[in-house]
């Protein structure tokens, strides 16, 4: 709930791109939870009022047309959300999503190197979050589960009502670092400034002011 030292932020629309990349050209590189993972996010942004496009298996030309489409429906005043399950490497100081077709993935050291996400400067507005800390390999889940590890605290959360962002990513990563006995550590990065409460369910709440009712409305960015 907003209070008098914080700012509610509003939105015209909230729009999300998730992408599952899990089945690899080389089969030694295929994962096992991706595509269930953004397919049940997905369900629970559209439950939330996002407007979702969500996409399995891209290869590079159609990752580099997915991001394309995406972006040029994006107005001032949005919401956005972007959600990404495969593989991902750091070279030289730059972070990388890969496609299902990408040779980086064949090379052992870009491989050693996936998960080596270093600080990064974000614009204003912005909060990023890694399923990893740099130099970990992020659990794709067990063989019996439906979702891996990361995926699998965010969606026991993220729907909850008027959760501030920072405080949802917060519980996910206590989480993940409890189930994998600190092997896998979240990593988060913030670019948001000042003292804005940020949701990703905005619910609105009346507050009884006498006999003024008084409108107080979540928000939340994302990026």
């Amino acid at each position: 709930m907003a209070t008098s030292t914080s700012t509610v932020l509003r939105f015209q629309r909230k729009v999300a791109l998730l992408i599952g990349n899990q089945n690899y050209c080389r089969s030694e590189d295929q994962l096992r939870h991706t595509i269930n993972d953004v397919d049940d996010i997905s369900i629970a942004l559209r439950n939330m009022k996002f407007h979702v496009k969500t996409e399995h298996d891209l290869y590079n030309s159609e990752m580099i047309c997915a991001f394309s489409d995406f972006s040029n429906i994006i107005i001032d005043g949005d919401l956005i959300l972007f959600y990404f399950s495969g593989h991902g490497c750091e070279i030289n100081g730059r972070n990388y999503l890969l496609p299902i077709d990408d040779e980086l993935i064949e090379n052992d050291k870009v491989k050693r190197e996936r998960n080596d996400s270093h600080p990064m400067e974000l614009p204003a507005g912005t909060y990023v979050v890694f399923a990893c800390s740099p130099y970990q390999i992020a659990s794709d889940g067990l063989l019996t589960e439906r979702n891996g590890l990361f995926a699998k605290h965010l969606l026991k959360h993220m729907t909850k009502p008027n959760k501030d962002i920072k405080q949802l990513f917060r519980t996910v990563t206590n989480g993940v670092c409890i189930e994998s006995k600190q092997k896998q550590k979240p990593t988060r990065i913030d670019g948001l400034i000042g003292l804005e409460q940020i949701y990703l369910n905005d619910k609105s709440i009346h507050i009884n002011n006498g006999n003024k009712k008084t409108k107080y409305k979540g928000s939340s960015v994302l990026q």
